[in-house]
Order: structure tokens, then sequence, then C-alpha cells
């Protein structure tokens, strides 16, 4: 909700989705800024790996921000892959802002 009022046009999955839904999302997406997981559990963290995965097959460069209680740190998210990581609704706006700017001027 956050990531939508600070004037973005959101795609919501909801949870438990299959990384193969996310891929095909992203491939019908216009312009994509970037792909959000939030992980709710550690457990959910294999998941989240295929997931990312999966995104990268369908766009390399399309940046993923993770957060979420499952993903504590940046140094977890970009071990999962990710290129980002928030540690809550402010941050994910703010870093989803500057990924769009850096997407916008190259």
């Amino acid at each position: 909700d956050l990531v939508r009022m600070a004037g973005f046009t959101c795609l919501e999955l909801g949870a438990d989705v299959p990384p193969a839904a996310f891929a095909a999302a992203l491939g019908r997406a216009d312009r994509a800024v970037a792909v959000g997981i939030g992980v709710t559990r550690v457990d959910h963290v294999p998941a989240v790996e295929a997931t990312i995965a999966a995104v990268r097959a369908v766009d390399p460069a399309v940046p993923v921000v993770l957060g979420g209680q499952g993903v504590r740190n940046a140094e977890v998210a970009v071990l999962l892959g990710a290129s980002g990581w928030a540690p809550d609704g402010a941050g994910a706006v703010r870093l989803i802002e500057e990924l769009a700017r850096a997407r916008s001027t190259s």
C-alpha cells in the first residue's frame, strides 16, 4: 500500500505464489521498476531463491527488493540474490524511488 501511495502502479500476487507466477507477471509488466518480495518466515527462503532465479531468467536487470521478518538484513538479501533490502515499508518506498530514478536515467 505504501508503494502504491507513493505513486507506483503495483501488481500484488499474494502469499505462497509459485516462482513461475512472478516470472509471468514480470513478463507482462510494462516498464517494471522493481520486483518486491515480502518474506514472512525464514522457512520461505528456499522459495525466495527460486523466485529470484525465475525473475532473473525473464529480466536479469530488474531489481529485486526483499523485506519482511524472514530476511533480517541487507547481507542476507544479497546472499539470496536480491538487489536490495528494506527494513520496513518506508524503507521499501525510499529504495523503490531510488531504483525508479536510476532506471529512468539508464
